[in-house]
């Protein structure tokens, strides 16, 4: 039954790229700062925190080379980081980012926050951890979804463990993959004003209005086309998912 489904999901996902190019997102509507900007930024980078990062490290995913950096994956989750490839991480430390160890305070120049803070109950206090953890001069990169997305609505509206059955059954890459997820404060303007009240710079930002969650099933994905270009119109806090980097000043 399982391979039916991604069989179906497979089909209606190449029908949605179909009409993606018969209908494309304007230019602004899509990108990414990770390559042109957060790539170099890890390579200049001497120490790096990987906050969230768990068994799927930034530095394995793009294809970098970690070797002779300090490059510390923190979770909250010890099986994540165990199950993290080999020699990835120089080293790693269970951590709560709401309450991080102070010993972990001003060690980065570089923090790499992926995919993590929707998952997180308090993002006022996560940003504070974020900034503690930031050496001055030091640079914050995070990526995190919408509250405003139609899949974040769905995703606070449903039970855990049906939205992890569905999604492995659609998405079959994806196992492994499905966490509670909150959305604490995750707008863009929210989250760039919790980082200007910890005394963090706000240099830049990217939004994404392209997603591939309804792609699984055509009549969803063209409703949700449908949707996505009203709120883009209507509401200035609206994209898929954003990215953002903060430097924390050299001096307080």
């Amino acid at each position: 039954m399982a391979s039916i489904i991604s069989r179906f999901a497979a089909a209606n996902s190449w029908l949605a790229r179909q009409f993606d190019r018969l209908v494309p997102y304007p230019p602004r509507q899509i990108g990414t700062l990770a390559p042109n900007e957060l790539k170099p930024m890890f390579e200049e980078a001497h120490s790096v925190a990987d906050v969230g990062g768990g068994k799927k490290p930034y530095a394995y995913i793009a294809g970098l080379d970690a070797g002779g950096k300090v490059y510390v994956g923190l979770d909250f989750d010890a099986e994540e980081l165990k199950n993290a490839p080999p020699s990835t991480y120089s080293e790693t430390a269970v951590l709560d980012i709401c309450a991080p160890d102070a010993a972990q305070f001003g060690r980065f120049d570089l923090i790499v926050c992926r995919s993590t803070l929707e998952h997180v109950t308090d993002n006022a206090a996560a940003i504070a951890g974020l900034a503690a953890l930031l050496a001055p001069g030091g640079k914050c990169f995070v990526r995190l979804p919408c509250r405003r997305a139609a899949f974040a609505q769905l995703n606070l509206r449903l039970p855990n463990e049906a939205k992890r059955r569905m999604m492995h059954a659609v998405f079959p890459h994806k196992k492994g993959d499905g966490f509670p997820a909150f959305y604490d404060r995750c707008l863009p303007s929210q989250i760039r004003r919790l980082a200007l009240a910890q005394g963090l710079e706000v240099i830049a930002e990217r939004r994404t209005y392209r997603s591939t969650y309804f792609s699984f099933f055509l009549p969803f994905y063209l409703l949700w086309r449908l949707v996505g270009t009203v709120q883009y119109v209507a509401d200035k806090d609206y994209c898929e998912s954003f990215e953002m980097v903060f430097r924390k000043p050299l001096t307080a």
